[in-house]
């Protein structure tokens, strides 16, 4: 009994110790932090991301249906302008262009035997007219005469034409036969080759197996290409200096231009179409210096430079504090107010501003402080608690 006594005892005062350190628990307060608003330099960014690529880039197709029997290059290898890449089987055009070269031939054996005909029939018309004159022969057979001549005429005339179509179809096939040796159009680095000897290739425009032989790109035309948000796209302008930075290359920053602001935004088929599906506008940066390490499809990081002052009032971001004021009850309309909180004389101030460029740290300040004026710049539940005209206190932000 005395044992079950102690234990109830000895609950009830820890129970009551537990009662009493919450109830006389020190509160916990924040001390303030203030900065001086300072000078110097300062240049605002838009961030986004982008994706490298090759501006100068061709991709290779047959212009006939063969079977590949050559490839003479790989992946990774540089080629020359006009460079032999691929061989296609010619069997069947080389045996069109026997077939062509002896009908061109023939061709040439009828006009002789056409043109033969014809000045026998223009003899024979000139000795019917000296007969016809003197009265030897009728009318009738002059006639003749001249009807078998023009015949002759219009034989020789349709010979010569089925010549010229022969001639025309030989040479085609011989520009066929050419085509059969695939060559490199540009002096570049070979990136892809989706066929292997012994795969038929296809002339086709459209993503069929066997119609794509061969991809070259010029290296030194590498480009960025970016997809940005069209509530952004006025903030982007041809000629605006970017910074690009890659997992590739982490410790240095290749600087580059806009070159390209499509005049359209991207065409993506499976966004719905309707005002709340935000749309893009693609953008092409071209950079002034490339590196070996890059590959087309491989993502970057761009910082595309709005603005920049040389000699500006700075505080830091985190003391910028703002207020949304609702100017139209129907739109939804808000005005932001950017202010700070300012220390004079041991007591808070709100003090307005006109802000202008930022960046990750630091926000420009074009009106409503002076180089050396100090703010209070946190911590961020200190800032909330704090009110206009007050003394400086430590705030509870238990």
């Amino acid at each position: 009994m005395n044992k079950k006594i102690s234990i109830v005892i000895a609950l009830v005062l820890a129970a009551g110790a537990i009662i009493f350190f919450v109830k006389n628990k020190t509160v916990a307060v924040v001390k303030h932090q203030t900065n001086k608003v300072e000078q110097g330099a300062i240049s605002s960014s838009f961030y986004t991301a982008g994706t490298l690529a090759y501006r100068n880039q061709a991709r290779l197709s047959a212009e006939l249906v063969a079977k590949v029997t050559h490839i003479y290059v790989q992946e990774g290898q540089t080629v020359e302008q006009g460079q032999e890449l691929i061989k296609l089987d010619d069997s069947s055009v080389k045996a069109e262009i026997s077939q062509m070269e002896a009908q061109v031939a023939r061709g040439d054996i009828e006009i002789r035997r056409a043109r033969s005909d014809m000045e026998q029939k223009r003899t024979e018309w000139l000795r019917q007219s000296e007969l016809t004159a003197r009265g030897m022969v009728s009318k009738q057979a002059l006639d003749l005469a001249l009807s078998a001549l023009d015949n002759a005429k219009f034989q020789l005339e349709s010979n010569e034409k089925n010549a010229l179509q022969n001639v025309a179809a030989l040479l085609q096939k011989q520009k066929l036969l050419e085509k059969t040796i695939i060559r490199s159009p540009i002096q570049g680095v070979v990136i892809a080759i989706p066929i292997k000897v012994g795969e038929t290739a296809v002339a086709s425009a459209v993503s069929l197996a066997g119609s794509s032989l061969m991809t070259i790109a010029d290296p030194s035309s590498m480009v960025v290409e970016a997809q940005i948000a069209e509530f952004d796209i006025a903030r982007i302008k041809l000629g605006q200096t970017a910074a690009m930075t890659t997992r590739a290359v982490p410790n240095e920053t290749f600087m580059g231009k806009v070159t390209r602001i499509a005049r359209s935004v991207s065409n993506d088929s499976k966004a719905p179409n309707d005002n709340k599906t935000v749309r893009t506008v693609a953008v092409q940066i071209e950079l002034a210096t490339s590196h070996p390490q890059f590959v087309s499809g491989m993502s970057c990081d761009l910082s595309l430079i709005e603005g920049a002052q040389a000699k500006t009032l700075l505080i830091p971001l985190t003391a910028l504090r703002v207020d949304e004021i609702s100017t139209d009850n129907f739109s939804g309309v808000k005005r932001r107010d950017y202010y700070v909180w300012q220390v004079k004389n041991g007591r808070v101030v709100k003090q307005m501003l006109e802000i202008g460029y930022a960046d990750e740290y630091r926000q420009e300040v074009r009106k409503g402080l002076t180089l050396g004026d100090e703010i209070i710049s946190g911590p961020a539940a200190f800032l909330e608690k704090l009110r206009d005209g007050q003394a400086l206190p430590e705030v509870d932000v238990r």
